[in-house]
């Protein structure tokens, strides 16, 4: 179960690992784990629920549609947009978007996008690491 990255690494510098990604997903930081091969296991879990990969659905160009409608305010869907928008064409971070935005989970970050896309006609488009608002 060990990678090649958590092979040479001693179990207090898995905890750092973990808790460097826990915090930017939003999630508890932990003081120990109880073995190692649950460090391992939980670093390598928490690394790849950061990591966008094509099977998740990370890549994608949601074309604009012509009529477009603002999301309600105040709402999750409002603050997404509000970010983009900031972010201009040079895009934003998949997880500074998600931290920011306040999403308990990065699916429902990659959900709320779609339903922009969807429900309010934004286009969205990403290369695997950064978000932007097209059309």
């Amino acid at each position: 179960m060990a990678t090649k990255k958590s092979k040479n690494v001693t179990t207090a510098q898995l905890v750092v690992r973990y808790n460097k990604v826990a915090t930017t997903l939003g999630k508890k930081p932990v003081k120990k784990f109880a073995d190692r091969k649950t460090a391992e296991r939980r670093v390598n879990v928490i690394e790849a629920q950061l990591t966008p990969t094509k099977s998740r659905g990370m890549n994608f160009d949601l074309p604009a549609s012509k009529n477009k409608s603002a999301p309600r305010e105040n709402s999750m869907r409002a603050k997404l947009l509000d970010e983009l928008q900031a972010a201009g064409k040079k895009g934003i971070a998949f997880e500074v978007l998600h931290k920011r935005c306040g999403f308990k989970n990065l699916k429902s970050t990659r959900d709320a996008l779609g339903l922009l896309n969807r429900k309010n006609g934004y286009g969205v488009s990403t290369d695997g690491k950064l978000i932007w608002l097209t059309g």
